[in-house]
């Protein structure tokens, strides 16, 4: 499927503010601070799992789960961080509607990490 980055970057930004609207509201205060963006496909290093050179990694939370924060917020951090990547997304997808359940998904399940979930827990949910 054909979907430039640009195209991409325009539907993950559409998914996120659905997936806020969505969300109870002292759920959605809480994502609001929660930075999304998107890269071409993981490093190495984001993706130990994966092949060499090759990830199907379609996105990561990075930060610290509000569950292991400490009393202050831990006041000084970076921004939490979810990274979609592009090219395992578009590359697993039929058409543009299959994409944008796919970033919905993937957006909701690194979601799920910010607020504590692991990746069992998302999977019973159906966000696996």
């Amino acid at each position: 499927m054909l979907v430039s980055r640009n195209q991409f970057d325009v539907m993950v930004d559409e998914a996120w503010v659905e997936v806020l609207r969505r969300l109870a509201p002292e759920l959605s205060t809480l994502a609001a601070g929660v930075v999304v963006h998107t890269a071409l496909a993981a490093r190495p290093e984001q993706d130990p799992e994966g092949t060499p050179g090759e990830s199907d990694l379609l996105g990561l939370y990075e930060g610290v789960p509000l569950v292991e924060r400490g009393a202050d917020g831990d006041v000084g951090m970076l921004p939490d961080r979810i990274t979609l990547f592009y090219r395992p997304l578009v590359e697993m997808c039929a058409d543009r509607d299959e994409l944008r359940e796919e970033i919905w998904i993937t957006l909701v399940h690194e979601l799920g990490h910010f607020f504590g979930l692991d990746e069992d827990e998302l999977w019973e949910r159906g966000f696996g």
